[in-house]
């Protein structure tokens, strides 16, 4: 018997190991989930322990919500904020990602484009509900061709709760990557 938590509501599962591999509901909030091999999340656990607390992940949720059009105007290298979404209906890991954007006024203003995969953001979210400063960047646009939709690959760092974040990834070197106050990313912030 494979015993695991939902994660979306956190309820406790049990499943036979003939599940593995297969999806299974969660009886508290009807959330379909793939059943993981135990020895799978250990060792994946382990392996994230040992690497930095950096990430490199796609943007879900780009086709949502009219954010095509801002996906497609993203460029390498700009920055990116996230803000945790803890009353998420369908995630309490939820942590949405915002892009930086100057209005007409000069007034500087964030529009997300998607949100952090459901399997980074538990660790991430964790990092950041405890105080750590989480940031990025983004790697590449993808996509936009043959009526394909535009999406995203970002890195995201977790550091300290003070100061600055400095990634670097295969080269790619991001510096002062900064923190956006929650009132900013829910509205427009003066420039």
């Amino acid at each position: 018997m494979i015993r695991y938590k939902c994660n979306k509501c956190g309820a406790a599962m049990e499943s036979p190991d003939s599940m593995i591999g297969k999806m299974e509901t969660c009886p508290a909030c009807n959330r379909r989930m793939k059943v993981l091999d135990p020895v799978v999340v250990k060792e994946r656990d382990r392996l994230r322990q040992m690497q930095s607390t950096t990430f490199v992940c796609a943007v879900s949720g780009v086709s949502k919500d009219g954010r095509q059009e801002i996906v497609a105007n993203c460029e390498e290298g700009e920055p990116i904020f996230l803000q945790r979404e803890p009353d998420n209906r369908y995630d309490r890991n939820a942590i949405a990602v915002y892009v930086e954007r100057k209005s007409f006024f000069g007034r500087r203003k964030y529009l997300q484009v998607g949100y952090i995969p459901e399997e980074d953001a538990e660790e991430i979210a964790e990092a950041m509900d405890s105080g750590s400063l989480a940031g990025g960047a983004i790697l590449y646009v993808v996509g936009g061709q043959e009526g394909k939709y535009y999406g995203l690959r970002i890195v995201v760092a977790i550091g300290d709760t003070e100061g600055e974040l400095t990634i670097d990834v295969d080269g790619f070197r991001v510096k002062d990557v900064r923190r956006a106050e929650s009132d900013e990313l829910s509205g427009e912030a003066n420039g």
